[in-house]
């Protein structure tokens, strides 16, 4: 390898440049790619495919920390390849005051323009935001590694590929922003964030300063941005990230028929498909954390009335993929109107499977002093 490195040093890049790459996209995007897309987004792929790729999912989990040790061994043997200076790398302490200075003066100019994007939005900030000031703390080392990958490895690589230092610059940017892909806002902050850091490095080659500046800047943003600009500072595609390792919480659930009119305080009955999609056994007799199947009463326009309904067992043990239709039992409110149920599975004293991005689903229900012909249906 060290004798492709020194002949074709743009091909040997690429290929480590494509290695890093893959197994980041390979985590974040193939491996949930039934969850966000199959599942939630309703992709409809051949069966074939749908199963490898939910199998990936239920293994993501799992994959993260090989991922992790095989992209490390990875940079090792490059690393003894190229055999590039220390200083190349940015490991240095001899040009801390100057390449300080510079993030220094960065700092204060992006530092000024969060602070008024937060004017701007403060009255969406509250006391969880300040809950955030630990990341001041905790993020430093983070904030170095997070440099070490931009500049060590993207910037250093696509100089040698591109051959110019302002298509490197241009290039690690968006290689950085895609990295926190798909919220826009993130990507957008992340890009600019690139380009400053890039340049920055470029003229000092200091990945410690770097670090720090990019620490104290994510801080301030954690702290500052969110939820007023940023909803999410977590990149991927699955709703708050951390979906991926909720695979014992998944079910397909689907209602065919009409609205439900109903009188009021009434019995009824509704027949659900639910199919379990999660990795582990539901049980409804099981005694500490039984799951059931439940709804949540809503108003016409969606807004909570009532959290905590009456429980739906099930008939018996339901595995996973296993599918069934059972009769859900709901008690109709005494009010005239227009509702909504909220149908989700719950495993009692631990969650609703909807908080950990399983998707409920909703039923319309009208309560009039007239039943219709489905609700008799529903009460045999």
């Amino acid at each position: 390898m060290r004798g492709l490195y020194k002949q074709y040093p743009a091909v040997y890049s690429l290929i480590e440049l494509s290695i890093f790459l893959g197994l980041y996209f390979g985590n974040v995007w193939v491996a949930p790619f039934w969850f966000w897309g199959i599942y939630r987004l309703n992709i409809h792929v051949p069966h074939t495919i749908e199963k490898i790729f939910f199998y990936l999912w239920h293994m993501s989990p799992y994959l993260v920390a090989p991922s992790v040790i095989l992209g490390l061994s990875v940079l090792v043997v490059t690393l003894s390849v190229r055999k590039d200076p220390l200083k190349e790398l940015g490991i240095r302490f001899d040009n801390l005051k100057s390449s300080g200075r510079e993030c220094l003066i960065t700092f204060l100019m992006g530092g000024s323009l969060i602070v008024i994007v937060f004017l701007f939005h403060l009255e969406d900030f509250t006391s969880s935001n300040l809950k955030r000031s630990y990341l001041f703390i905790s993020y430093p080392l983070w904030g170095i590694a997070q440099q070490f990958l931009l500049q060590s490895i993207f910037f250093v690589r696509l100089l040698q590929i591109l051959k110019s230092k302002k298509a490197a610059i241009v290039a690690a940017a968006v290689i950085f922003s895609l990295l926190h892909a798909p919220g826009i806002p993130l990507m957008a902050i992340t890009f600019i964030a690139g380009l400053c850091c890039c340049i920055l490095f470029s003229r000092h080659r200091n990945i410690f300063t770097l670090g720090m500046f990019h620490a104290v800047m994510a801080g301030m943003a954690f702290v500052l941005l969110v939820p007023g600009v940023i909803d999410s500072y977590t990149p991927g595609p699955i709703p708050g990230g951390s979906t991926r390792n909720h695979t014992k919480f998944v079910a397909y659930l689907k209602y065919e028929g009409d609205p439900v009119t109903a009188k009021p305080s009434t019995i009824i009955k509704i027949p659900i498909e639910v199919a379990n999609k999660s990795t582990t056994l539901w049980d409804s007799n099981e005694k500490q954390h039984p799951v059931n199947i439940s709804y949540h009463l809503l108003d016409g326009e969606g807004n909570m009335i009532k959290y905590d309904t009456v429980r739906t067992p099930f008939p018996h043990l339901v595995r996973p993929g296993e599918s069934l239709t059972l009769d859900l039992t709901v008690i109709v409110p005494p009010d005239l109107g227009l509702y909504q149920l909220e149908i989700d599975i719950v495993k009692e004293r631990v969650t609703w499977f909807k908080d950990k991005g399983s998707l409920a689903i909703h039923i319309p229900l009208v309560v009039s002093d007239v039943a219709s012909p489905f609700h008799s249906i529903l009460k045999r």
